[in-house]
Order: C-alpha cells, then sequence, then structure tokens
C-alpha cells in the first residue's frame, strides 16, 4: 500500500498481537512513510476487533480494508479517484486477481451504477444465485466511504469469527442508496494450498 501513486491516502496498521518480528517491521515503514499509522494490540483480538479499530482511527473519505497476505495495484487509488470525481456512492466494487498457488484468475463484473431497490435486487440475483459469485462475502473488494460506515454505525460482530465479512455487507447493504461497480482489478487475493487461515 506505500508503493501507490496517489499519494493523499493514509495506511492504518493494526498489529493484533503479532508474536513475531511483524511491529519491528511496520516501524521501519512508518520511518519511510509519514501516511502510515500503527496501532498495536497486547494480544491477539480477532479480525472484527482490529476492523473496528481501524474504522474508529481512520480520517479519511473511504476506508479499504486490506489483509496482511494480500497486496493491491500500485496505481489502484489513483484509477478509482479518477473515475469516482463525480461520484458520491456510498460502496465501491472492483474486480479482484487471485492468486493461488501461482494460477491466477480475475473475477468478471460488470461496470454500473446501482441507485435503486430494483436495480439491487436485480444484479443480487444475477451475480449471487445464478451466477454464485460470493461478491459480498468479503470485504476487501470494495471500499466503503466513511460517513456512510459513521452514519450508519456499522461495525464488524467481534462476537464471531467465521462469516464476519457478509454479516458487515448485509448491514451495508440495507443501508446504502448507491453502489458502484468497477469492472477493473485492483486487488490481489493470495491463497496457497493447506493454508492454515482456511480451517
Amino acid at each position: 500500500m506505500a508503493n501507490q501513486t496517489y499519494k493523499s491516502h493514509e495506511i492504518i496498521i493494526i498489529n493484533d498481537g503479532s508474536t513475531d518480528n511483524t511491529l519491528n517491521i511496520c516501524k521501519k515503514y512508518k520511518n519511510i512513510f509519514d501516511n502510515i499509522k500503527i496501532i498495536n494490540l497486547e494480544k491477539n483480538m480477532g479480525v472484527s476487533y482490529a476492523r473496528n479499530i481501524g474504522i474508529k482511527e481512520s480520517s479519511g473519505e473511504y476506508i479499504h480494508f486490506v489483509d496482511s497476505d494480500d497486496f493491491i495495484e500500485s496505481n489502484m487509488y489513483s484509477k478509482i479517484n479518477n473515475e469516482l470525481k463525480n461520484i458520491n456512492a456510498d460502496i465501491i466494487i472492483t474486480e479482484t486477481i487471485y492468486n493461488e498457488d501461482e494460477k491466477i484468475k480475475i473475477s468478471n463484473l460488470t461496470k454500473q451504477k446501482i441507485t435503486s431497490y430494483n436495480e439491487m435486487q436485480k444484479f443480487l440475483v444475477k451475480e449471487c444465485i445464478k451466477e454464485r459469485r460470493n461478491v459480498f462475502n468479503f470485504v476487501w473488494n470494495k471500499l466503503y466511504k466513511r460517513d456512510f460506515i459513521i452514519k450508519n454505525n456499522l461495525l464488524f460482530n467481534e462476537e464471531i469469527s467465521f462469516g464476519e465479512d457478509f454479516l458487515f455487507n448485509c448491514q451495508a447493504l440495507k443501508n446504502t442508496n448507491f453502489l458502484y461497480i468497477m469492472d477493473n482489478a485492483y486487488y490481489n487475493y493470495v491463497r496457497r494450498k493447506n493454508q492454515e487461515t482456511l480451517k
């Protein structure tokens, strides 16, 4: 994230009770880049707690959640900013690049603006039911308008450790009036065989 061509962004790193050299690595990056903020949790509190802290500490126009083992294209925020200058969407969805043991595939979404209940219904039926795409099972390929999150008190459920992204997205969809779908892939999701986090 530090190598973004778009420089007017903040990076909030939540070190969720790591027991390795993660904190020292984060501090090295903070010494190089002045837009990095580190929040160190003494013990592991879980992804929902960490993301909620990130929401509360954020100050940007949009919030983007990036998992520690994934990465984003260096031009992601520049491209999105250029395309959305006159668009005030609550939620922005981008395509995803799936890196699975060096096998790469890209999700295929159709660019569109969704600003009504009927349009949302058609999108959900087509993508989630007919095409069986897990569009709302995760948050990392989406940008959420911060004011929208704060206004609707959207937070991750800290009592659950599976499906928290889907539940967050359900609450977001319930409150949104403007969903914008992009047909560009910027987020790289990395998954390896026998990955422990999938168990």
